[in-house]
């Protein structure tokens, strides 16, 4: 929390102190034995450590005490705006909660992936960002997670990520063959050409994509050759039956993956010929 006080966790639930002129060894903290992997300060009073078997502890300035957790997930990282609204995020895609009481996963980030996550940090509640393993980025905008297709530049594991003042998100991570960590700035914002908002649900696991008046626009469902969306009103005739409407669906070139193609939205909506008509 400044120069001449900043702590450090590791194996056994050690914690570490810098008085701005040494380290020393301050305690071995309540984690049944369990390392430590990640702390997160708000306060020379607030402190939070995470670690692995879901071990959670806080620091209220004079002692460290267990937080209650349900889950016993390793857990890498732990970030928040303040000392009861936290976010932890570990092994196998977890994500998780804290509001005071105990921690609880969060629900939406349910199936959004199945990596390890190694670190967690953010702009404010409503701007949460999360890197791991195999290349992924997972951006929380206020309603729930989602991945940020950003390729893994320097092979697939990402381990650090921070947040600036300026609005600059660094990522930090290595190729998996050398012991050289690498730093990249990635650039901001949703996963979205501005003007479109993008939502990603699951049962399936689907993008929903909508204007700045919250309007419905597409959908892409993972896997599927079909996107559907609002087009063009048209009319359909055949056989003395009329159909008319402007929900329409496209047939794509490859199975969608997750990286909407804006400009080719785009055309679609504004093509008076769709491919199938989309009826339910």
């Amino acid at each position: 929390s400044a120069a001449d006080n900043i702590w450090s966790v590791g194996s056994g639930g050690r914690a570490f102190h810098y008085d701005g002129s040494n380290w020393s060894l301050h305690a071995t903290l309540p984690t049944g034995g369990n390392t430590l992997r990640g702390i997160w300060g708000h306060s020379a009073t607030a402190i939070v450590a995470v670690g692995d078997g879901g071990s959670a502890v806080f620091y209220d300035g004079s002692q460290w005490t267990a937080m209650a957790n349900p889950s016993s997930a390793h857990l890498y990282g732990v970030w928040g705006t303040g000392p009861n609204q936290l976010v932890a995020v570990g092994a196998g895609g977890t994500i998780l909660r804290y509001h005071g009481g105990s921690w609880q996963p969060d629900p939406t980030a349910s199936g959004v992936t199945s990596a390890d996550l190694r670190s967690v940090h953010g702009f404010g509640p409503d701007a949460i960002y999360a890197v791991g393993e195999n290349g992924v980025v997972l951006h929380f905008d206020g309603r729930g997670w989602y991945r940020i297709h950003e390729p893994a530049v320097w092979g697939h594991n990402y381990y650090a990520v921070k947040t600036t003042s300026d609005g600059v998100l660094l990522v930090g991570g290595y190729d998996g063959g050398s012991l050289e960590g690498r730093v990249r700035a990635v650039e901001l914002g949703r996963p979205h050409h501005p003007g479109y908002d993008v939502r990603r649900l699951a049962e399936p696991d689907r993008y929903e994509v909508y204007d700045a008046a919250d309007q419905w626009i597409a959908t892409y469902t993972l896997g599927s050759f079909t996107v559907t969306y609002r087009g063009s009103h048209r009319v359909f005739q055949q056989n003395n039956a009329t159909v008319a409407g402007d929900i329409w669906a496209r047939i794509l070139p490859v199975p969608f993956d997750g990286r909407i193609d804006f400009a080719h939205l785009a055309a679609m909506r504004a093509d008076p010929s769709p491919d199938l008509l989309a009826i339910g």
